[in-house]
């Protein structure tokens, strides 16, 4: 029976009812199903062996020859020198250039870390995987170059970090490889001995590989670290028999801790669940622990303590429900034997605040573990970390050369600073279409903002702008009032997006996570730092890729922020010289008509847009930049009249909201008596209806005013179904939040539901093998 290998997607009934009209209200979302269980359900039997029930391959199916025992194949005439398998196109993001073009070696001499080469020609040579034949397991290897991965040549932090194998997982080299070592390899095997089990501090970039570099010794490390718990002796110093040892293995897979990885964020450690049950697809008796928030806490411990699906091969955990869970005495009991630890993009879990929250976890790890600490930049805070939890001679590899430039340098970045909020929307539209024109079929846009508010909003304007664009935009939003499930259903639908598409996200999808093939970056308003800016821009040109763009648009009380950019390769664009480039594109085009009709559709929507939203929007921004005042150096009077300036201009506010002197106070500003603008407290019986309008007009321009006050986008004259992933969107009632950007009810579907003794469900698609292989994915689109 062969493994589920392809991953496909599967766009169902519930999928194709995402498309709705943007200006309706939003269902509020019914809690989601447990989505953070362990990553196989075989079937008893197999959950009971120890053994892989993988399919024998036949002679010629062996996939990991050395290169010296294939035949030479003649080069068909007129084909690339390319790498790159049959079957894996250019699109999917995954490979660098120097990895899939031996033409193309990297040049420049690089920075050399301790363990680097003398020879500089070894750091630039193409490692291929199969390489690792004979120093690694069999079944990871052929996940690795046969399915699912379909990989050739290793990247740099993979070849740096796999090259110590398998010694540094515990191993030992097979003595058919021993045999034929030259002098050289003879020595390098000797010095890995030397090592052995030893702790790493790695500097590699996002976007690198650096995932598989810390998983396959991890996963590496559990077979040893259960061949040596099941042959341990027995009280009375006798050997174990077979039977005693097989109970022994099954008992220590569930109260063992493998490989223990702490991510700063839920998407990324949804991402690096995948790429371990993408791993483990050869191994179908391994499992995956998942715990992050937003998931069922009760469904996460009941899988925990589950016989059958209880192995905790890989854990994959947030800091900060790893901290909750630790309160239950089986998961700290199993925390406490760890093999291996790896903390992923460490200098973002600093930088997120967790640092309280690490100490917590070190508290409950064994001092006798492997531990892996992988970071893109080396601060002063990163080495204090790597005091506290790596072992004093751990080996320090750094992957960034130090004449490398950083991702964001070989990005083309522009600055825009708008004359007026009034320009806001109709820029970020000719922003997208200009990516649409310049990548004909393959536009791919992150958008950042400041707020949650703000991301709904935007996410609901551009939906009902997109009929302005030349061509047909799929829109996805992230943000904090999402559930986890909702997120990850989101972030899925766009990396598996292949039409023209658009994420308007917060800072939630700002690190770590890879979304391949992204052609565009634009951040509406001013980040958090320029650090962050740095890692939004990211998002674009990852792996080695070329191309991507990164815009920044700024109101004109933002302007300041221009000051912490100096050093960044930014152009400055002109709001009308832009107009003029885009309209040149589509001069001749189906869509010059559309983009010249900009402007006209703006003024149109604005007046249908709900007021009590948009306060609700200008209160959020205000609380996010008067934390700012000094990144933007601006006073906070200075922003607070811009904020009001942006709900008229922008909002279609008739006058600025009004700021009670009680609120101003509390917010560190003084009030003002008879300030201009403001306008009188609404009352809430009547919220979410535009008191500037007549009461005959507005009803006929508005969704639901005879509706319980609610707040939404509404307008009723777009009763049909357009273009993209558009659930309905609304901004809820005051007493139901959670309304404010909520996914839609889904109908309780196929494919999902689990009762008590049910084949374990797939996160990631609808898939015919199901039945052949119940193994799941932590991040897909599930039908349900």
């Amino acid at each position: 029976m062969l493994p589920r290998t392809a991953l496909r997607n599967s766009r169902g009934v519930t999928s194709l009812l995402a498309a709705r009209p943007a200006f309706m209200a939003r269902a509020t979302a019914r809690p989601a199903l447990a989505a953070t269980v362990v990553a196989a359900r075989p079937s008893v039997a197999l959950a009971l062996r120890a053994y892989s029930a993988a399919t024998k391959l036949k002679e010629e199916e062996d996939f990991f020859a050395m290169a010296e025992d294939l035949p030479a194949k003649p080069a068909a005439a007129g084909k690339s020198d390319s790498l790159i398998p049959d079957g894996v196109t250019s699109e999917d993001g995954f490979f660098a250039d120097e990895l899939t073009h031996s033409e193309k070696p990297r040049k420049g001499k690089g920075h050399k870390s301790p363990d680097a080469p003398e020879d500089e020609n070894a750091t630039t040579a193409l490692v291929p995987f199969h390489s690792l034949k004979g120093r690694m397991n069999a079944d990871l290897l052929k996940a690795l170059t046969f399915k699912p991965f379909n990989l050739i040549a290793m990247s740099e932090v993979q070849k740096r970090v796999l090259s110590r194998m398998p010694e540094l997982a515990g191993g030992i080299t097979q003595k058919a490889v021993r045999e034929k070592e030259d002098a050289e390899q003879l020595a390098a095997r000797e010095q890995r001995e030397h090592r052995g089990r030893e702790d790493l501090l790695v500097k590699a970039k996002t976007g690198t590989g650096k995932t598989i570099a810390f998983l396959v010794p991890g996963m590496e490390a559990r077979v040893h670290q259960i061949d040596k718990i099941a042959a341990q002796p027995k009280q009375d110093g006798s050997i174990p028999s077979l039977s005693e040892q097989g109970l022994t293995r099954r008992q220590a897979t569930r109260t063992h801790v493998g490989t223990l990885v702490i991510s700063p964020t839920r998407e990324l450690a949804t991402q690096i669940a995948n790429e371990a049950l993408k791993l483990l697809t050869w191994q179908k008796e391994n499992q995956v622990q998942l715990l992050v928030g937003g998931e069922s806490r009760n469904a996460q411990l009941r899988n925990w303590k589950s016989v059958r699906y209880g192995r905790k091969d890989v854990v994959v955990a947030t800091p900060g429900r790893l901290v909750d869970l630790l309160s239950e005495p089986e998961v700290a009991e199993a925390i406490a034997t760890t093999d291996v630890l790896v903390l992923d993009e460490a200098d973002t879990l600093l930088d997120m605040g967790f640092s309280e929250d690490l100490k917590r976890v070190l508290e409950h790890l064994p001092k006798q573990r492997q531990t892996f600490l992988f970071s893109a930049t080396v601060s002063q805070r990163i080495k204090g970390v790597a005091r506290e939890f790596l072992d004093k001679n751990h080996s320090f590899i750094d992957c960034v050369p130090a004449n490398e430039s950083n991702v964001h340098k070989h990005i083309p970045q522009f600055i825009t600073v708008l004359p007026s909020p009034k320009e806001q929307l109709s820029h970020i539209v000719r922003l997208i279409a200009h990516d649409q024109l310049t990548n004909e079929g393959a536009s791919k846009i992150i958008i950042f903002l400041p707020t949650t508010k703000q991301t709904m909003l935007t996410a609901t304007l551009l939906r009902e702008m997109s009929s302005s664009l030349p061509h047909r935009l799929s829109v996805h939003e992230i943000h904090s009032r999402l559930s986890q499930n909702q997120r990850t259903r989101a972030s899925e639908r766009f990396r598996s997006d292949k039409s023209d598409s658009i994420l308007v996200t917060s800072d939630v999808s700002a690190r770590g996570v890879d979304y391949p093939g992204v052609t565009r970056v634009i951040q509406v308003g001013v980040p958090s730092s320029a650090e962050q800016y740095v890692h939004r821009v990211g998002r674009t040109g990852r792996g080695g890729v070329t191309g991507g763009r990164g815009d920044i648009v700024l109101q004109p009380f933002e302007a300041g922020f221009e000051d912490a950019l100096k050093g960044f390769p930014i152009t400055d664009a002109d709001v009308d010289s832009f107009k003029t480039e885009v309209e040149g594109l589509a001069k001749g085009t189906p869509a010059e008509a559309r983009l010249n009709g900009i402007d006209a559709k703006v003024e149109q929507l604005l007046p249908l847009l709900d007021p009590a939203a948009i306060e609700d929007v200008f209160m959020s921004l205000l609380g996010y930049y008067l934390g700012k005042s000094d990144v933007m150096s601006q006073a906070p009077e200075t922003i607070f009249e811009g904020l009001k300036q942006w709900t008229v201009d922008a909002g279609g506010l008739p006058q600025p909201p009004h700021v009670s002197p009680n609120m101003l106070s509390r917010l560190g500003l003084s009030p003002k008596r008879n300030s201009r603008g403001g306008s009188a407290p609404r009352d809430r019986k009547t919220f979410g209806v535009n008191r500037s309008m007549g009461g005959d007009e507005r009803q006929s321009r508005r969704f639901g005013d005879d509706r319980p006050p609610r707040r939404n986008f509404e307008r009723n004259e777009r009763g049909g179904r357009s273009g993209g992933d558009r659930p309905r969107r609304n901004f809820g009632d005051r007493n139901e939040r959670r309304g404010f950007g909520g996914d839609r009810d889904r109908p309780q579907g196929r494919g999902f539901d689990r009762g008590a003794d049910g084949p374990r469900r797939s996160f990631n698609r609808d898939r015919g093998d199901r039945n052949d292989r119940p193994r799941r994915s932590f991040s897909r689109d599930s039908e349900f």
